[in-house]
């Protein structure tokens, strides 16, 4: 008896859209790695960890850099490792969750129109930043439902993150 292939459900991403979506995430990490936020990307985490042990505010940016870090990362790897960076992603999430929760920042659910991924999307607004958001899997976590709609600026959360770490950590390093 003949082999059947697996069915696979219909994608409204196409393969071509996400490698470039993917290509895209991945340059401005790079990028990032160099030029960030008036520095670069190790030096602004290490002041932010510094940052957190008296500002709430700090550790709400570190967390949410560090998942969008840990996010764009997996998205360059297969396998082990890139399972390893979703959980890293993931475990971040929850501590951005419960940070944001503990000192009354906005966090909001919504379902996601994509067929294939995650059934979720995560909307968070630290002070002073604009909506940042991530493509999750939220269970059953009992977050308010979305107030607003998704901004539709693709690629943003580095750059949102970005330009408010900057103004209020580094407000010198302003041109």
């Amino acid at each position: 008896m003949a082999r059947r292939k697996k069915k696979h459900h219909t994608r409204k991403v196409s393969k071509p859209a996400k490698a470039h979506r993917n290509k895209v995430l991945n340059r401005d990490l790079d990028t990032a790695y160099n030029r960030f936020a008036g520095s670069r990307l190790h030096d602004v985490l290490i002041d932010l960890e510094e940052l957190a042990k008296e500002s709430d505010l700090a550790m709400g940016y570190l967390l949410a850099l560090r998942t969008e870090i840990a996010n764009r990362r997996a998205k360059r790897h297969k396998g082990d490792m890139r399972f390893q960076l979703y959980e890293q992603k993931l475990n971040y999430m929850n501590e951005l969750i419960s940070h944001c929760q503990m000192h009354n920042y906005r966090i909001e659910r919504a379902e996601t129109t994509d067929e294939a991924g995650p059934a979720d999307v995560l909307f968070c607004y630290l002070p002073e930043c604009e909506q940042i958001s991530w493509h999750c899997s939220l269970g059953k976590l009992p977050l308010p439902e979305s107030t607003e709609k998704w901004d539709e600026q693709k690629f943003s959360t580095l750059r949102k993150l970005e330009n408010a770490i900057q103004r209020l950590f580094y407000p010198s390093a302003i041109q």
